[in-house]
């Protein structure tokens, strides 16, 4: 091929960090009050610093990404995990959205690191463990 061509990262992913000085406690017992698997409510006031500062972050991403600000990205999902202070969390994707945040109310230096990876190896994970219970 004499042609050149352009390559560019199909996968590119970035990662952001920031601690925020929010009610860590508030939010711990409002979770605690939500049956697990299902969303947060967006309206409950124990969660609203943590909205107002994601929604405070989205104009400098998308200054930093170049991405117009008419798209207007707001939290429309809201949700908690809860394991015990070892226990890892299980891979899981956000998929349907494109920007994602995580907040960890009762992470310290004794709490599990969190792993990264590439969306299609968690996919490929999860289709391999429902494929192997289901066939067990």
């Amino acid at each position: 091929m004499t042609e050149k061509f352009f390559i560019e990262p199909l996968f590119s992913n970035f990662i952001a960090s920031d601690i925020l000085d929010v009610d860590c406690d508030k939010i711990v017992e409002y979770i605690k009050t939500v049956e697990p698997g299902l969303p947060l409510n967006l309206n409950e006031p124990a969660i609203h610093d943590v909205i107002d500062e994601v929604h405070n972050s989205i104009p400098e991403f998308m200054k930093i990404y170049g991405l117009g600000l008419e798209s207007r990205p707001r939290v429309t999902t809201c949700w908690a995990n809860r394991n015990n202070a070892s226990e890892p969390l299980k891979p899981h994707l956000h998929g349907t959205h494109w920007i994602s945040a995580v907040f960890y109310p009762e992470a310290d230096e004794e709490s599990p690191d969190l792993v990264l990876k590439n969306p299609i190896t968690v996919r490929n994970e999860a289709c391999n463990a429902s494929f192997a219970s289901r066939n067990s």
